[in-house]
């Protein structure tokens, strides 16, 4: 019997990936085994007053340093079921409005424009799949200097996370569950993933004996999907992703000498981590992704037990935290049918007759249209070019005028077309691709930045709000420039 674990978010979560730009700090859109054992490791150290010398403590290590205790991966919590990665050989066409997947192993259809469901999280149920993406959301934040104890000039970035209220199951798999239970009973809440101290990571968590459902092949000829990312090391200690390697691995753990991958789909990955037991960065890994799919052809039907076991325990490197899980599937239907009542992520549920929702979607809206403007004025004042012909108080003066007029088109008759000689000069000079920076900013049309978020939020007052954010963040970006190649320091 193992421990499942039930994890709701109370706020909303970020466990960062290694995806993204200068900017912007990704989500997984799963909680990592690893995540989980570094909270409970650290609320042990904390009940048993063992932080200076924690490994020396044979429970400690037995829980959270050797593999005993195997610390799965939470996903999306599908109507109380424990979902997981689909397997990459079902794909969605994306230019047929149809509600299935295609199963590359068995046919691909012609004329087809076949693509697999990453992002997707499933519950295989025969020629059926019930399906749901995890819902992510982006919150926009000043960079602060710590020192100086106050947010960078013009500095920003955006931490994408995972919306709260969502819910999530894993499971932890032991030699002594009863005991662990003990300790577990007391934890009700913890805190998961970056900034943790501040707006994000506050999860409810609950624990229950229970195993998770395993499918177990009925044929020798069958379908195997990574539930999570796989680590594997040759006999040399350098770590493998070839098929060839991975097939042998299969055939020592399911004592099939015979064993054969006849097709796959596979997806690869690099990272880097910290490990918080030891408070130290380990080495970068190469690794096979979650729902890379195979199929395989054994001599006869693998034993029940080691199916277990590779689903319970795993294969290769870093088990005790949840990667090399395998689960079997079947791979001899050529499609799944997707199970009704499920929507793709993305539709927008009638809000007709709610005016709390519509009042709570307008803001999600205008938050997302703040972003997605303040993110284009970073990204074109880096363009400018020469910066030089510009000065700080001339980039002043536009910023004053920007707040002090109601709409862009009064900032632009009451101050742009009255600007002196010099200053004028001094925007002809300065240039944004073929265009001069004068012509930039009389040109500027926010509603172009904005071509996916729903018109009927972006009314006039809104709009001219998004006008003064855009042009402050592209000015104040300016400044800093100018500031930093003139060799002025800020204060």
């Amino acid at each position: 019997m193992a421990i499942q674990y039930n994890i709701k978010l109370l706020s909303p979560v970020i466990i960062r990936s290694e995806d993204g730009d200068m900017n912007v700090v990704n989500t997984l859109n799963y909680i990592p085994g690893s995540t989980i054992l570094g909270a409970l490791a650290d609320a042990f150290i904390k009940k048993n007053n063992i932080k200076e010398n924690a490994e020396q403590n044979s429970d400690f290590f037995k829980i959270f340093l050797s593999n005993d205790y195997i610390f799965s991966n939470a996903y999306f919590d599908l109507f109380g079921d424990f979902s997981t990665p689909i397997p990459l050989n079902f794909q969605k066409d994306k230019r047929a409005n149809e509600n299935k997947l295609h199963n590359i192993f068995v046919n691909i259809p012609q004329e087809s424009k076949l693509k697999p469901v990453e992002t997707y999280f499933g519950v295989l149920n025969g020629q059926n799949i019930l399906w749901s993406d995890v819902k992510t959301k982006y919150n926009f934040h000043h960079s602060r200097d710590r020192l100086l104890g106050h947010s960078k000039d013009g500095s920003i970035f955006n931490y994408e996370s995972i919306a709260e209220f969502q819910n999530f199951i894993g499971y932890i798999t032991g030699k002594d569950e009863a005991k662990f239970m003990e300790f577990l009973k007391d934890i009700k809440e913890l805190r998961l993933g970056l900034s943790k101290n501040s707006q994000y990571g506050n999860v409810k968590i609950s624990f229950q004996s229970k195993s998770p459902s395993v499918f177990f092949p009925q044929s020798p000829e069958t379908g195997l999907v990574l539930i999570s990312d796989l680590i594997l090391r040759n006999e040399k200690g350098y770590f493998i992703t070839n098929i060839e390697e991975f097939e042998k691995e299969l055939r020592n753990y399911f004592k099939d000498d015979n064993l054969k991958i006849k097709k796959s789909f596979v997806r690869y990955g690099k990272r880097k981590s910290y490990k918080k037991i030891y408070h130290a960065k380990e080495p970068e890994v190469t690794y096979l992704k979650k729902g890379s799919s195979f199929l395989l052809d054994f001599s006869s039907i693998p034993s029940r037990e080691l199916v277990e076991k590779a689903f319970n325990y795993g294969l290769g490197e870093k088990i005790n935290e949840g990667y090399g899980k395998l689960s079997f599937f079947d791979a001899s239907f050529p499609s799944l049918s997707i199970m009704e009542g499920n929507k793709p992520a993305g539709s927008v549920p009638n809000i007709n007759d709610n005016s709390m929702a519509k009042f709570l979607i307008a803001n999600v809206y205008k938050k997302e249209a703040e972003r997605k403007v303040i993110s284009k004025a970073v990204e074109y004042a880096e363009q400018v070019s020469p910066i030089g012909n510009l000065s700080g108080n001339l980039l002043g003066r536009l910023s004053l005028a920007v707040s002090e007029n109601k709409s862009f088109e009064a900032f632009k008759t009451n101050f742009l077309e009255n600007l002196h000689s010099t200053a004028k000069t001094s925007l002809e000079n300065s240039y944004i691709s073929n265009e001069t920076l004068k012509e930039f900013i009389e040109k500027v049309n926010i509603k172009e930045y904005l071509k996916k978020i729903e018109q009927d939020y972006l009314n006039e007052d809104f709009l001219n709000n998004l006008y003064k954010k855009f042009f402050l963040t592209f000015f104040r970006m300016l400044s800093k420039k100018v500031k930093s190649i003139k060799g002025v320091v800020n204060e």
